[in-house]
């Protein structure tokens, strides 16, 4: 599945479904720095996006880089 979604990604980089389903692929593989990326280019192109909100706070919190998402809570 991850082969499609990065197809789809390459074509159209803010394809919100492919974004949201790579996001979470790399946030439950432990992926941190794949999955804040990938979040903040959903939270970017939507900031209404409450999953990719949740997950952003919870990865970062994680890490201890508490500053990412208060761009976002803002």
């Amino acid at each position: 599945m991850l082969n499609p979604c990065s197809n789809i990604l390459q074509v159209d980089p803010n394809n919100d479904e492919a974004n949201s389903f790579m996001a979470d692929y790399h946030f439950m593989k432990n992926e941190s720095d794949k999955a804040i990326t990938s979040y903040q280019v959903l939270l970017n192109a939507n900031p209404h996006h409450f999953h990719a909100l949740s997950r952003i706070v919870e990865v970062c919190c994680r890490n201890g880089e508490i500053e990412i998402p208060d761009a976002y809570l803002a």
